[in-house]
């Protein structure tokens, strides 16, 4: 199987809300050695702390997480990906770059990503649109 990209553009107004999260719309990756059709969801959580529980709160920071909505079997495995972020030109990695392995049988919702640092969603936003892209690149 080789790489799968997909591209998220948000509204980065949403960011100035008191929303506690941001949630793509479904979409699929093929998985495991038999690339069986697995739906995902991207979902951006701002940085919380006991005051900051909203994006407004967190200044637009945040963090990207990775969620299965398929019952995985046995067979799929790990999942090796990377997840970066945009103005939907030009796209960022967190620090350090490193692509993320989660195993998605045994917990839906990855949150390593969050163990990368947290990401400044305003730094990336297309200001004519009112916009910023996340990207999921799928490495195995």
């Amino acid at each position: 199987m080789g790489s799968q990209v997909l591209d998220w553009t948000v509204d980065s107004r949403k960011l100035n809300s008191d929303n506690r999260q941001i949630v793509s719309p479904s979409f699929e990756l093929l998985c495991g050695p038999r690339e069986e059709s697995t739906t995902f969801k991207l979902i951006i959580f701002p940085v919380a702390s006991k005051r900051e529980r909203s994006f407004k709160q967190a200044n637009g920071k945040g963090y990207v997480k990775l969620k299965c909505e398929t019952p995985l079997g046995e067979s799929v495995g790990n999942l090796e990906f990377r997840i970066s972020i945009g103005n939907g030109q030009e796209f960022k990695s967190p620090r350090p770059p490193v692509p993320v392995v989660h195993n998605f049988q045994f917990q839906a919702l990855c949150s390593k990503t969050q163990e990368q640092g947290e990401q400044d969603f305003f730094e990336v936003e297309d200001e004519l649109s009112k916009t910023f892209a996340v990207r999921l690149e799928v490495l195995k």
